[in-house]
């Protein structure tokens, strides 16, 4: 049919910062090498391909525990990801060190000469949990509002520094394609003593599909 068009989409998840392969058996399996060569092996294949982070980049290694996500992000930085969204280990250090990761990983790269932009990162349903009196906001599924980016917590709020946007629209060869980024319940439980609060992934997909649609 002469109208399809073939999209790839690609997406990492729990790397935990281990950059290296491991030897299991007879063979090399895991590790950013070997992660970043079949990435390049499918964007020459299939040049309509999109590369996301989902989540889980931080935690594990002795590397990324100690530089508290830096070294991860300028290390997946490498494979030039289209967009990277968070999980639940990402709030393992305070959710304050996202913000201190992401934005260190951006000095470093301009103050090292790296061309690779960061990748652009989606955060759709967390909140602002405080007003400014102190009080806890009180948020519906009616507060969800993909053109409202004024509750979003990394978006316009104490971690706008990040970059964060709550979704993008890419075009690739003609596709139009909206992307958004959740982060799941289990995350809720890093940062529930924070300020940030979570909104119900169903009722965010529904309302960013609706949107974007």
């Amino acid at each position: 049919m002469k109208n399809l068009k073939k999209l790839t989409i690609l997406h990492s998840n729990d790397m935990h910062g281990d950059f290296l392969q491991e030897q299991v058996d007879d063979k090399l399996v895991g590790g950013v090498s070997m992660l970043s060569g079949y990435i390049n092996k499918v964007r020459a294949e299939e040049p309509n391909t999109i590369y996301a982070i989902a989540g889980d980049m931080f935690r594990g290694s002795v590397i990324d525990s100690e530089f508290m996500g830096l070294s991860t992000i300028e290390i997946m930085n490498m494979l030039d990801p289209d967009i990277a969204t968070l999980g639940n280990h990402e709030f393992d250090v305070g959710d304050r060190a996202i913000e201190n990761s992401w934005v260190n990983a951006e000095i470093n790269r301009a103050k090292f000469g790296v061309e690779n932009e960061l990748p652009q990162l989606l955060v759709s349903n967390m909140f602002i949990k405080y007003a400014e009196d102190g009080s806890v906001i009180e948020y519906t599924d009616a507060d969800i509002d993909p053109a409202n980016i004024g509750t979003n917590a990394f978006g316009a709020g104490a971690y706008a520094k990040t970059g964060a946007v709550n979704y993008s629209i890419t075009e690739v060869n003609g596709i139009k394609i909206g992307l958004f980024g959740m982060t799941g319940s289990n995350a809720y439980g890093y940062c529930k003593n924070s300020d940030l609060t979570r909104m119900e992934c169903i009722a965010t997909a529904n309302a960013y599909s609706k949107y974007l649609k």
